[in-house]
């Protein structure tokens, strides 16, 4: 289920729902994402655990990587209202 930012909040779950349709859709033997490395969204055990769920499943691709970009040299304009420095 993908949800609008404005009706759910970018909590792990909603996130994950996000990777998971991706993958569905990708009906791909291999699925590389690559994100950010937020620890709340992008790098949490509810993200590993709905994905090891895909790739055990019978419908699932057979792997799935993540890449993380280097920390401290991305930005978005949309997250400055997170990262608003004093």
């Amino acid at each position: 289920m993908l949800c609008h930012e404005a009706l759910s909040e970018r909590c792990a779950g909603d996130v994950a729902s996000a990777y998971i349709e991706a993958i569905e859709i990708s009906n791909s033997e291999k699925v590389l994402f690559w994100a950010d490395n937020c620890c709340s969204q992008n790098k949490n055990w509810r993200l590993f655990t709905a994905l090891c769920t895909c790739v055990n499943a019978e419908w699932g691709p057979s792997e799935v990587e993540i890449k993380y970009l280097e920390r401290g040299h991305t930005y978005l304009k949309a997250d400055a209202c997170y990262n608003k420095r004093p």
